[in-house]
């Protein structure tokens, strides 16, 4: 019987740590992507607010433009795509699913999760996909070498990519508290060694 009750014990204490650890995966992907659209959000900024020192590296500042828009397009696709069967919103889910004794009972369980799913589901991803298929992922022909058309079709919103990272990041850290039972704190770690205003005005 005490042999029985610590193996219960155990098995509980390795789904909740197997849980975190996914969240905290996935928090750390999160990070990256903040970290991306704030980087993202000076050059834009220097770019109207300094458009000459802006142009002497036009070249290297646009390519920088186009490997955030990468990160920022394609790790959140991964956050929110329904077939990802890990490091996603979902794969969170199913792992709260199959460790309702996580939670505070399984009738809490049961309606968190439903109910949250049914938000996850209802967020309006359709341009992050369409984003993602036809610039990065796979390179639709009808635009190869026509990005200028692409970003008049599929403007490059960063409000809504930005949106849908802090919805996530809301989102992980709830569960988060609901688990572990404590106040989860989002820390971003910007690296702000790394700033490009200042290379900017050093041109």
């Amino acid at each position: 019987m005490e042999s029985s009750l610590k193996g219960n014990i155990n098995r509980c204490r390795n789904s909740k740590k197997r849980l975190l650890n996914e969240i905290e995966l996935i928090l750390s992907k999160i990070t990256y992507i903040n970290a991306s659209v704030v980087f993202y959000k000076q050059l834009i900024k220097s770019k109207i607010n300094d458009p000459d020192k802006y142009s002497a590296g036009e070249n290297f500042f646009n390519s920088v433009l186009i490997s955030y828009e990468s990160v920022i397009t394609c790790e959140l696709w991964k956050i929110y795509n329904p077939k990802e069967e890990k490091g996603s919103l979902y794969s969170i889910l199913n792992l709260c699913e199959n460790n309702k004794n996580l939670f505070e009972s399984e009738y809490e369980s049961n309606s968190y999760i439903y109910g949250l799913r049914v938000k996850i589901e209802e967020k309006d991803i359709k341009t992050l996909r369409t984003y993602r298929n036809k610039y990065f992922a796979h390179s639709d022909k009808k635009f190869f070498g026509k990005e200028n058309k692409l970003l008049e079709e599929y403007s490059f919103n960063l409000d809504y990519f930005e949106d849908l990272n802090k919805y996530a990041i809301n989102v992980l850290s709830e569960i988060y508290e609901k688990i572990d039972n404590c106040s989860y704190c989002f820390n971003p770690n910007l690296l702000t060694g790394y700033d490009l205003y200042n290379i900017i005005r050093n041109l």
